[in-house]
């Protein structure tokens, strides 16, 4: 998937919420604990705890922490498809006039309430940058997240799905509607009265009273985990959805390359394809999985030709190739190559990407990826073309961003990395360390 360096941290976050729960009630429930009111006298190893109380706390710390999580995610994955949109529409006038619009409301909203503390980290030029060079059609052009989020209600079902089709996500409700896993869910674990939008919007209702009211209704620890699960497959569904929109948009705009049509399968995501256009596959090369109603990426794990495995093989139109894939494609699947978004978030020659645990969490390596790209864009904004150049490494260990300089670096280049790694795209803190090299 795509947008795994935003989903992987989620996933994890929304893990820890259980077992937070689980370890809540256990502690509830221990022989070492009482739940009362007032001591017995003489008695050993006892907590004086309000039972009602402790339902109240438990309760509203889940659902405001959940709700916490899953908005993040919104805005991350956002924020996201607006930075890879740019790569597909070279040019600012290609963009959807209502999308252009949206943008240009968006981004008068937050200039004019740039003194609010929501907006307090923002320069005026970044506000206006990427609005500028768009419509004086330069080479380069970004769209500022923030002028999507200019209506900061609460993420209910409507005002989801209304701040995705406003970023161009158009059809990000109808393809969460049918997911299967998260419609199974929903089916198995809730009330056959209730629906997709009833449990989202019934968590803002709880949410909205753990914030600002007297709560009167709590949930158990069964339904509180329920609660997250259901979080985590929508939060899944929508990255899904937003991948199938970006696969979408580089049909429309003939940014793609067909590799070739799935011929048969075989177990454990290995598949048989006849190759459409002559090709150079890698493994570890990111394809699109393409079928009549539904697209999203894949990575090549492996790649065999006559039994023999390669890492890296030209094949000729109508030559059959075997491939190991990510995940299991759909019947009748045929496979795209994205260069615009593909090859846009290569690494630069000389520039190192590493993370503490880089292996086994690689949405590190990709954020990292992300990152320089952004980083790359502010400098561009600015005529600093050598930037990158001055860079020999980024290290992310546990959010705290290391930069190793060539060069020693002016004040607005270290700037330029703080304000990306600060970013809805970096991991939203300025806890950035410059090694510059002694002079």
């Amino acid at each position: 998937m795509l947008f795994n360096d935003i989903l992987g941290p989620l996933t994890q976050q929304i893990e820890d919420a259980k077992r937070i729960l689980e370890c809540n009630e256990r502690l509830r429930t221990a022989k070492s604990i009482s739940v009362v009111d007032e001591p017995t006298a003489g008695a050993q190893n006892i907590y004086i705890v309000n039972p009602a109380s402790w339902h109240v706390h438990n309760h509203c710390a889940a659902v405001m922490r959940t709700y916490a999580i899953f908005q993040n995610f919104v805005n991350e994955l956002v924020a996201a498809w607006l930075n890879r949109l740019p790569l597909l529409y070279p040019q600012y006038s290609e963009l959807p006039d209502g999308f252009r619009n949206k943008f240009r409301s968006g981004v008068a909203q937050v200039l004019t309430s740039r003194d609010s503390s929501r907006y307090k980290d923002l320069s005026e030029i970044e506000i206006v940058g990427g609005f500028y060079n768009g419509v004086a059609g330069k080479k380069t052009y970004s769209l500022l997240p923030e002028a999507f989020f200019a209506d900061r209600s609460n993420y209910r079902w409507d005002v989801l799905f209304n701040t995705m089709r406003n970023a161009g996500i158009d059809s990000a409700q109808s393809v969460v509607s049918d997911n299967s896993e998260l419609k199974a869910f929903v089916s198995d674990s809730y009330d056959e009265q209730t629906s997709l939008k009833a449990e989202l919007d019934r968590i803002l209702e709880f949410r909205n009273v753990a914030a600002h009211s007297e709560v009167t209704e709590t949930l158990g620890t069964k339904e509180l985990i329920r609660m997250t699960e259901y979080v985590r497959l929508l939060s899944k569904s929508l990255a899904i959805a937003t991948e199938d929109a970006l696969v979408s948009k580089a049909i429309e705009m003939k940014a793609v390359v067909l590799i070739g049509a799935i011929s048969h399968f075989f177990r454990d995501n290995i598949v048989e394809v006849t190759v459409g256009n002559e090709f150079n596959f890698k493994v570890g090369m990111k394809i699109a999985v393409n079928v009549a109603n539904h697209r999203e990426f894949a990575d090549i794990l492996d790649i065999e030709v006559d039994h023999v495995k390669f890492t890296e093989k030209r094949a000729l139109v109508g030559q059959k190739i075997g491939l190991k894939l990510s995940q299991s494609p759909a019947a009748k699947s045929e496979l795209l190559y994205i260069p615009a978004l593909f090859e846009s978030f290569k690494s630069e020659p000389g520039i190192r990407l590493s993370a503490y645990r880089g292996d086994t969490e690689p949405w590190r390596i990709d954020r990292l990826e992300r990152v320089k790209g952004y980083i790359c864009a502010l400098a561009d904004q600015n005529g600093n073309a050598k930037l990158l150049e001055k860079i020999a490494e980024l290290h992310d260990h546990k959010g705290d961003l290391t930069v190793t300089w060539k060069e020693v670096p002016e004040q607005q280049e270290k700037d330029f990395v703080v304000t990306a790694w600060k970013s809805a795209i970096g991991d939203y803190t300025d806890s950035v360390t410059h090694q510059e090299p002694q002079q």
